[in-house]
């Protein structure tokens, strides 16, 4: 990436360039951050726009470029932007880590290191399931032992009315070993108050008088598939 100093905008001999040499100098920037020419701007290299070859006089009069072999060198270049041997080797170390990544090697455990390198391999880690480094390991219990009781070691605790387990907390956290029994809901107690109610005698008529014409129809149709 091409830089300018956070000066550069404010320095006595750009404001004296005028802004078609002024964006000549910033063009020969970013040309030789791309190029990793280390501030070598060849002969003719850029733009031929009208007036570029008073831009030219007006930079080298500047001290901005210097005439040299072959083109102008931009003044100071290196001292604010990258050389190429330093924009090389980022290179070259952004390759071996995104290599690495895909190998699924980490960075502070290298493989296959040389002994004179320095590295210090570090010692394996402990398994899964074993005790921390200076903890004291738990005695495992003996098959034939009694089980503690629960209730008695545990403060606060409750019993279970259903496995007679020992439980703390809430009774709906509670994982019973015995499936409870699930209560079907009566249909009564899930209907409206007034659904529940007997409905008037009128209704009770109409009810009655659709029954039999429904009635009545079966049997029509039960004649007429015989006859």
């Amino acid at each position: 990436m091409a830089r300018l100093d956070t000066g550069w905008h404010a320095h006595p001999k750009i404001l004296t360039l005028g802004w078609a040499a002024m964006g000549l100098h910033a063009w020969s920037i970013s040309y030789c951050d791309h190029t990793l020419s280390d501030g070598f701007v060849p002969s003719g290299a850029w733009p031929a726009l009208a007036g570029w070859q008073a831009n030219v006089k007006r930079l080298v009069a500047a001290g901005l470029w210097v005439a040299c072999d072959g083109g102008y060198q931009v003044h100071d270049y290196t001292d604010y932007n990258r050389t190429r041997a330093q924009v090389v080797a980022l290179q070259a170390e952004d390759r071996d880590r995104k290599r690495a990544v895909r190998a699924g090697v980490r960075p502070d455990n290298p493989p296959d290191n040389p002994p004179d390198s320095g590295w210090i391999p570090r010692a394996p880690g402990p398994g899964p399931g074993a005790p921390l480094q200076g903890a004291t390991p738990t005695p495992t219990p003996s098959p034939d032992a009694a089980a503690p009781d629960e209730t008695s070691s545990r403060r606060g605790s409750q019993e279970c009315p259903n496995c007679r387990r020992a439980f703390i907390g809430p009774y709906s956290e509670h994982h019973c070993a015995i499936q409870r029994p699930t209560r079907r809901p009566v249909l009564g107690k899930l209907l409206p108050r007034e659904a529940r109610e007997p409905p008037p005698p009128e209704v009770l008529a109409e009810l009655e008088h659709l029954e039999r014409t429904r009635a009545d129809r079966q049997a029509e149709a039960a004649r007429q598939m015989q006859a």
